[in-house]
């Protein structure tokens, strides 16, 4: 699973902003909305990630790289081997769907960045808030266009940043 996740950084945003000095940020929301209705309706296929992926900025990349490098091969630590990164889940409703996600985002405050939270839940057919999931990208400016810097899970009560989790 890991390599399926690795491999899937760097088309999508790259797309929707070459020949631009800094996308608006109308795009960026479209490009995570693109992503994401891509992704949701293709779930289980080995192709679910080969088009329109998510950008990461080449820090946070380098820091994935390097986590993985240390993971012990017979352990279950290399990003996205303990749970889809794109849902903040290890499971997900046999019909879920872009359409039926209950798929919202929208731009929120952020300390001098750009920060989208996302929301849906995993299961359309079951309304238990334990199904529901926000996650927040922070992006960035990177070269021609913005790049995601991280993700922030806001589940079950708690806050984890992929880039403070892939730094134990």
């Amino acid at each position: 699973m890991n390599l399926r996740f690795f491999a899937a950084f760097f088309s999508l945003f790259v797309s929707l902003t070459a020949g631009a000095s800094q996308p608006t940020l109308q795009a960026q929301k479209l490009a995570l909305e693109s992503f994401y209705r891509n992704y949701l309706d293709n779930l289980g296929s080995p192709s679910s990630l080969e088009e329109g992926a998510l950008l990461f900025s080449q820090s946070l990349r380098d820091l994935i790289q390097k986590h993985d490098a240390t993971c012990p091969k017979d352990e279950v630590c290399a990003w996205g081997s303990a749970g889809d990164p794109f849902l903040d889940a290890q499971d997900y409703g046999d019909d879920l769907k872009f359409a039926n996600s209950q798929f919202s985002i929208r731009e929120v405050a952020g300390d001098n960045q750009t920060v989208f939270e996302v929301t849906f839940t995993l299961d359309p057919k079951d309304n238990d808030s334990y199904y529901a999931r926000t996650i927040q990208y922070i992006a960035r400016p990177e070269g021609n266009g913005w790049a995601i810097d991280d993700m922030v899970y806001l589940n079950g009560g708690t806050e984890r940043s992929l880039r403070s989790e892939l730094s134990k």
